[in-house]
């Protein structure tokens, strides 16, 4: 087993006990898609949270909540002209 220290996004993560063979696997599928690792367990993670059988009610408010807030700030950023918006 090893430990994994990550940079990925701004959001520093130390990631212990993942299996040396499967870390050698995906080191080089990262390298052959010319991904850095942080890339690569992002994709595997975002994979493996969609195919996730069942989401919790906490999940589901908050995919709500992002895809409302998504929804208003391009309607605000369409009426305004995008002023005042980051």
């Amino acid at each position: 087993m090893i430990s994994l220290y990550i940079w990925c996004f701004g959001v520093d993560v130390l990631i212990r006990g993942i299996d040396e063979e499967v870390y050698a696997r995906l080191k080089a599928r990262a390298s052959e898609r010319g991904l850095k690792i942080g890339e690569a367990l992002t994709e595997a993670i975002k994979a493996w949270l969609k195919n996730s059988p069942e989401k919790n009610e906490r999940e589901k408010e908050r995919d709500l909540n992002i895809a409302t807030f998504r929804r208003m700030r391009r309607f605000l950023e369409k009426t305004t002209g995008g002023n005042g918006f980051s």
